[in-house]
């Protein structure tokens, strides 16, 4: 478990205790004039909180909505027409009970909810563990549906009925969607080619997420003999296994690495020209669906009920190897002590050709 999280787990409890008596429950204001959401962590997590904050402008057009993020998931919120402002941590010292409403999308942090508690007059978040204290509507976290729709019974509360069907499409400019298919003309790739995008890599803590790097080798290999050109994707640090996988395959021609070699932005516009996207557990998996591209997820330790790629037309893999999923966010089971169960195991090549070549049909 990093520093941030023993920190959050123990001090966070601790200052969530000494603020709880202060901390009266009040009834929700029937038309707030300022809304802000807080969301801390991952850009995929991010985009999927979209959905959500488009509801409550659209109930609410008035209202301005803020969101508070960091530095690391700010892009999945910039350019959107519905939020008033993107704030980091350091500008909300400044605002204290700024807000007439604030929802803490946090699953489980206990910061987000002390948070909360500084900057609005009224808190929502999820109803579980010791920072439950510190908010006046509390929802329940279900363990059973996709969390696009979870991140939705947040806003319920505030007199919102609708079910999104998708993802709100990422911004970019049109210097980003040049920089992208700069890129990938350049690599060889003509207008008529058809293309698919692999996600091979994860976030630096999710390797338990990664399905084999062989295995995407012999995937590609396929994929490539029926005429597709294939682009890996990813950050920076995605370029170590993406360059594994190449380096296994047979089939090297129309290949090509994109990993950490354009700005997220140009990224955003150069998924759109995929035909289909085959990835990890990982933001570039909701990327591509938030960006109506036909999204394949390969799943393991975390569970597609809650986290598969949201949208009509995606679809996922999923063979656990145990029966409970060791990766639960709202419960901070965050996995770093399950690399010995090989979770991706299970699951054969044949297993996520077959699905993407239903994908591309």
């Amino acid at each position: 478990m990093s520093i941030q999280h023993l920190i959050d787990r123990y001090v966070g409890a601790v200052l969530v205790v000494m603020l709880w008596p202060f901390s009266r429950r009040r009834k929700m204001p029937p038309s707030p004039k300022r809304i802000c959401i807080i969301k801390l962590w991952a850009v995929g997590e991010s985009i999927v909180t979209l959905p959500m904050i488009k509801s409550i402008h659209e109930r609410f057009p008035e209202a301005t909505i803020d969101v508070i993020v960091r530095e690391r998931n700010r892009v999945a919120y910039t350019g959107q027409p519905f939020i008033n402002e993107v704030l980091s941590l350091p500008q909300t010292i400044t605002r204290p009970n700024h807000y007439d409403i604030c929802i803490d999308c946090e699953p489980y942090l206990n910061m987000s909810a002390i948070l909360s508690y500084h900057v609005s007059k009224f808190r929502i978040g999820f109803d579980h563990g010791i920072r439950r204290l510190l908010y006046d509507t509390r929802i329940f976290y279900r363990d059973d549906q996709n969390f696009v729709l979870t991140y939705m019974d947040l806003a319920r509360p505030l007199g919102i009925t609708s079910t999104p069907t998708s993802l709100v499409k990422m911004q970019y400019s049109d210097d980003d969607k040049k920089s992208a298919l700069d890129f990938i003309r350049a690599n060889g790739v003509g207008d008529k080619d058809r293309v698919i995008g692999i996600g091979a890599g994860t976030a630096e803590s999710g390797h338990s997420r990664r399905w084999p790097a062989e295995k995407y080798a012999q995937l590609c290999d396929r994929l490539v003999s029926d005429g597709f050109k294939i682009v890996f994707v990813g950050a920076p640090f995605d370029k170590t296994v993406n360059e594994q996988v190449i380096s296994m395959m047979k089939e090297k021609r129309n290949v090509i690495d994109a990993a950490g070699r354009l700005s997220l932005r140009a990224f955003f516009a150069l998924v759109e020209r995929f035909d289909a996207m085959v990835s990890n557990d990982t933001g570039s998996m909701h990327i591509a669906a938030a960006q109506g591209v036909r999204t394949l997820g390969i799943f393991c330790p975390t569970d597609p009920a809650v986290l598969a790629p949201f949208g009509k037309g995606n679809a996922f893999v999923y063979k656990p190897v145990i029966p409970t999923p060791c990766i639960n966010v709202h419960k901070g089971q965050t996995g770093t002590n399950c690399a010995k169960h090989n979770h991706m195991s299970l699951i054969s090549v044949d297993d996520v050709y077959s699905a993407a070549k239903e994908l591309v049909r």
